[in-house]
């Protein structure tokens, strides 16, 4: 992450780590990255994104307003962070999935956001299909994808997510009848509720 070529030397230089500990524990150095990318390095580095995300959750009431909040955060973020998103998304090919793993938070916080925006009396169906679709637009996996797909024809990252999100409303608007429709829900805390990283 400091630029700097990674070797064990290196590893060792800038953590407690002795060259016997390292050596006897991860003799592959390939493998102690992807645990490093996959365990509490990467989910401690992950909290002030998903932070960013409760924030958003607590600021806004209505969907638009909450995916406008989200793409200004993960625009901020994938243009700060871009090593460490790639760096990420290769060590998830190969980790397990674990309970705390950013792809599981970044779903519960995409089914969460789903059931709130269609209510408690919406059909399994359309909260599995927002689901799905906010999760073409929210986490890092959604943010390299499309950080890639705009850098591929020309365009912003943030306007490459603004016409994903105005499709996913669009879609929700026009699927939904009009006596189906759920009014914005007042503001409330729900700080805290992604599990916990640690």
């Amino acid at each position: 992450m400091s630029g700097k070529k990674l070797t064990k030397a290196t590893v060792c230089s800038e953590t407690p780590c002795s060259p016997a500990t390292l050596f006897r524990f991860y003799p592959d150095l390939e493998v102690a990255q992807r645990n490093c990318f996959s365990g509490m390095a990467a989910r401690d580095y992950a909290k002030p994104f998903y932070s960013g995300l409760e924030s958003t959750w607590d600021k806004h009431a209505t969907l638009a307003d909450r995916l406008t909040a989200i793409i200004d955060l993960q625009n901020a973020y994938v243009h700060t962070h871009l090593n460490f998103i790639k760096e990420l998304m290769r060590a998830a090919l190969t980790a397990d999935i674990s309970a705390s793993s950013p792809a599981i938070l970044s779903q519960n916080f995409c089914r969460r956001l789903a059931q709130d925006t269609l209510g408690p009396t919406a059909a399994a169906a359309d909260v599995n299909m927002l689901e799905a679709q906010l999760q073409q637009l929210i986490g890092f996996h959604a943010m390299l994808n499309g950080y890639q797909v705009a850098s591929s024809a020309g365009v912003s990252y943030k306007d490459h997510s603004t016409v994903l999100a105005k499709a996913i409303l669009s879609q929700l608007n026009t699927s939904q009848p009009r006596h189906r429709l759920i009014p914005p829900r007042e503001k409330h805390s729900v700080s805290g509720r992604l599990q916990s990283m640690r």
